[in-house]
């Protein structure tokens, strides 16, 4: 029965000791998944600024095209006038 009684005991300590090895273990996991959603929200904001800076270049690119289209037009309108004093 001593013996038996010394089995069971290394036996909880075994446990014991690896039940705080599995508590550290369990810590780092959530540790590494706090980083891990951390660094997933800095790359969604991340994304999202540059997609409002897109839109920002999409919209002035727009500006300038149809600043060129009105040019195109006043020029073709400067032509017409002045094809009509040319002698």
């Amino acid at each position: 029965i001593a013996e038996a009684m010394k089995n069971a005991e290394t036996i909880i300590n075994d446990l014991n000791l690896t039940g705080k090895e599995m508590d550290i273990m369990k810590d780092d996991i959530l540790n590494t998944l706090e980083n891990l959603s951390a660094t997933a929200q800095e790359s969604s904001a991340a994304t999202e600024e540059i997609t409002a800076s897109m839109e920002e270049e999409t919209a002035a690119i727009e500006g300038v095209a149809n600043m060129s289209e009105e040019l195109t037009k006043l020029a073709d309108n400067l032509n017409t006038i002045i094809d009509r004093f040319q002698i």
